[in-house]
């Protein structure tokens, strides 16, 4: 049993717009011209991803899964026809989110590729949250870099 404590300071958000996504739900950021790749984040890093695609000029759809559970089944369901998908926790094993949403897909019928960009299942050493998430490549340049390859 472990408890992380980030180290890193978290800044206070000054006049944030209301939201009135219902619970549950997703939101597409970013939407494509072709139905090729599709990105499937959330978090604190989502917005620095979508800038990063945006501007290395991708055609990739960026959905926001504002909630990992429950799973918008209604949200995947429309990912159905893309080629390719990748699932992108910065946060977490595969075998959380990255895989529920795996299994979900499948069962949706989803004949694609999956690519999942998820924490190792393995031992973490100290240090701040930035030096981790360059360690585990789950980054907004490893992102970018893989989103660029597919």
């Amino acid at each position: 049993f472990a408890i992380r404590y980030p180290r890193d300071f978290i800044q206070k958000v000054q006049n944030v717009a209301p939201c009135a996504l219902p619970y549950g739900k997703w939101k597409v950021e970013k939407t494509s011209k072709a139905n090729h790749l599709a990105l499937i984040t959330f978090g604190p890093m989502l917005d620095k991803i979508v800038n990063a695609i945006n501007d290395a000029n991708l055609d990739v759809t960026v959905v926001n899964a504002v909630y990992q559970k429950p799973l918008d089944r209604e949200m995947l369901q429309s990912l159905i026809g893309f080629d390719t998908i990748v699932i992108h926790d910065a946060y977490a094993t595969p075998f959380g989110f990255v895989n529920s949403t795996l299994a979900m897909l499948i069962s949706l019928g989803f004949k694609g590729t999956i690519v999942p960009l998820a924490i190792a299942d393995e031992f973490i050493k100290q240090a701040t949250i930035q030096e981790q998430m360059d360690d585990m490549h789950v980054n907004v340049l490893d992102v970018l870099a893989k989103l660029k390859t597919l």
